[in-house]
């Protein structure tokens, strides 16, 4: 190898030139076949390996799996950097490069690198917005290093989040383009039988009572309309995330799932009630995605439970701290830029703006449904908020309140219905 072939890698990018010339020298560049196993769960090797060329399947201790390929973004770091291992690494590609360098060497050779150019401390300044209001300097220094290193996690993929497989990925994209026609929308939902399945149960529900069953995926979205057809494949897809393999996680994530949805459902409602309207697709995703924080805590902290020794209440407590973890999750898979402001801001009900956004519209679904479901807030609180004002509601209406709260369990009930 060369030192240009290796700038290839973040931890050899910032090596001064003549580091980089030692690394070059004392790297190791292997090429090995498809089923070869570089290192298995448990293992304390000294050996940091680097994907060049191939792909390699990273399996946890529980099942999970994960695939990275050299053209990843995550072939830029170590496979699997922890100690004691925490995945098994086999190839999956017919051949593989991998480059190896003794972790002692790698180690000398980063002294020299100045700690704010390391890749891992490129999320200082996310973490030290969240603890700038932390009085506690030790308390302030452990959800800092929470926050920088669950970031890290996420771009770096090794948290291991279920996410969007090919075909599920495939209909998502289907779904954001702004010329969907119907025509698109019935040939995205063919690629995947279970949701065709489940289109079709929701077109034969209660909910459109007394007409003829349906048996096919072109007259179950015709039925239901092209807009709430999009929602409903819309929630299929984003449920795949909502996934684990581990039972005591799953109720936790199915508690998650359940929230959230509500939250989107209430989101689709006020959304177009609002003045201006809002678009029923971007409401239904950013209600579905806005807690996906709590899903970053929780599976980093399942993958890393030595972790909770280290960190305060405040990281379980700090909605600061999902959100934030959230927009990096949504930014790392490529989300729209709405939907992700709206996971980081829908919680600062003061943020000052003069025309409202998508935030708002989470942001007074989530407060609706705390008055509506818990009655903790009067009405004259929500009227205060900013988002309120913005959205053109007018909440001294009892009957529009009611409204919104009846319309939204209907589609919530629609909803829950595809899935039994």
């Amino acid at each position: 190898m060369n030192s240009e072939q290796l700038d290839k890698f973040e931890v050899f990018a910032d090596l001064d030139e003549q580091n980089k010339i030692i690394a070059a020298r004392q790297v190791q560049s292997e090429a090995v076949d498809k089923g070869t196993v570089l290192f298995d769960v448990g293992e304390q090797d000294g050996i940091e390996y680097f994907l060049y060329e191939g792909e390699i399947e990273l399996t946890a201790q529980d099942g999970r799996k994960k695939i990275i390929s050299a053209a990843d973004p995550a072939s830029h770091f170590p496979l699997a950097l922890l100690r004691p291992r925490k995945y098994r690494a086999t190839v999956v590609s017919e051949r593989a490069k991998l480059l190896a360098l003794d972790i002692e060497v790698l180690q000398d050779l980063r002294k020299s690198v100045p700690v704010a150019g390391d890749a891992f401390s490129a999320f200082s300044p996310l973490a030290e917005g969240i603890t700038a209001v932390i009085d506690d300097e030790k308390e302030a220094d452990s959800v800092r290093n929470f926050v920088e290193s669950a970031a890290s996690a996420i771009v770096e993929n090794r948290l291991l989040i279920a996410n969007f497989d090919d075909v599920s990925t495939t209909i998502f994209n289907v779904l954001q383009d702004p010329d969907l026609s119907l025509d698109m929308l019935i040939s995205a939902v063919q690629l995947d039988a279970a949701i065709t399945a489940k289109l079709i149960k929701a077109a034969n529900s209660a909910f459109f009572g007394g007409l003829p069953r349906v048996d096919s995926a072109r007259a179950a979205i015709v039925r239901l309309g092209q807009d709430l057809s999009v929602q409903l494949v819309t929630v299929m897809v984003c449920k795949e995330v909502f996934q684990s393999s581990k039972e005591e996680l799953q109720l936790a994530m199915h508690r998650l799932w359940q929230s959230s949805l509500k939250l989107a459902t209430y989101s689709v409602v006020i959304g177009r009630r609002a003045q201006p309207r809002f678009a029923q697709g971007p409401a239904l995703l950013g209600g579905l995605m806005n807690d996906i924080g709590t899903l970053v805590i929780i599976a980093y902290l399942d993958q890393f439970p030595g972790m909770m020794l280290n960190i305060s209440e405040h990281v379980l407590a700090s909605s600061r701290i999902k959100k934030k973890l959230g927009s990096v999750l949504l930014n790392h898979w490529h989300f729209p830029e709405p939907i992700v402001d709206a996971v980081e801001y829908a919680d600062l009900y003061d943020r000052p703006k003069e025309e409202a956004d998508l935030s708002d519209v989470i942001c007074l679904a989530r407060m609706l449904i705390r008055m509506t479901s818990y009655r903790k807030l009067p009405v004259a609180e929500v009227r205060d908020l900013p988002a309120y004002e913005r959205l053109g509601f007018d909440l001294d209406d009892p009957a529009m309140l009611s409204a919104i709260q009846e319309e939204a369990a209907k589609y919530i009930q629609l909803f829950q219905g595809a899935f039994e």
